[in-house]
């Protein structure tokens, strides 16, 4: 047979309230309180010094996780080369994408800072050295500037070239090397017309970068 508890009567709660043990409980935990709440506010000071303390070392861990997962980026393992390439294949696509009209079959990429005219021939960066002769330079800087026929006495006194035989071999050697050096076969970037001047072929887009 179970037994079912009974529930206390008002009177039996009242005197047990009055009794001794449940004041005394009453009492140790109303102090017990208090006193944890004093702990407490006495360690709020040491926990504040505890976290400035670590802050710097939270923001280190922070910065050397940054840093190691920018280590193993791809972009760090490009090399300036690379980077270069990757510049100039987004030249050549804006330069393409901009073409509306008799589009240019070459686009060749000329660096000013540098010196040196550039082209992208299935994803690998032909280039060829302008510095080592001043007039080869100049002679290009000239056409490109006039976007048209520069008369060959023109030419002559800007190059300071003694005669139209001297300038008609420096545009031969110009193009004979562009030629070879950016794999453009039978295609010449200077074009040479009797009566006429010279000129960059009309084929040849030449787009200057600093």
């Amino acid at each position: 047979m179970i037994r079912r508890s009974r529930k206390p009567t008002k009177e039996e709660v009242e005197a047990f309230e009055q009794s001794s043990l449940y004041i005394s409980t009453k009492k140790n935990s109303e102090d017990m309180t208090k006193l944890l709440n004093n702990t407490m506010d006495g360690l709020k000071p040491s926990f504040e010094a505890f976290r400035n303390a670590i802050k710097p070392v939270l923001e280190n861990i922070k910065n050397i996780k940054e840093t190691r997962e920018n280590r193993f980026s791809p972009e760090v393992f490009l090399s300036t080369k690379d980077l270069q390439l990757r510049e100039l294949k987004d030249i050549n696509k804006k330069l393409n994408s901009r073409v509306t009209q008799a589009p240019s079959e070459y686009i060749i990429i000329y660096n000013t800072k540098y010196n040196t005219l550039s082209r992208i021939v299935d994803g690998v960066e032909l280039t060829c050295d302008l510095s080592e002769n001043g007039k080869r330079k100049s002679f290009i800087d000239l056409l490109h500037k006039a976007r048209t026929y520069i008369t060959t006495e023109k030419v002559k006194e800007h190059l300071n070239c003694p005669t139209g035989d001297s300038v008609s071999a420096l545009k031969k050697s110009i193009n004979t090397k562009l030629q070879f050096e950016l794999s453009l076969g039978t295609v010449k970037v200077l074009e040479g017309k009797q009566g006429s001047g010279y000129r960059i072929n009309p084929k040849i887009t030449i787009q200057k970068v600093k």
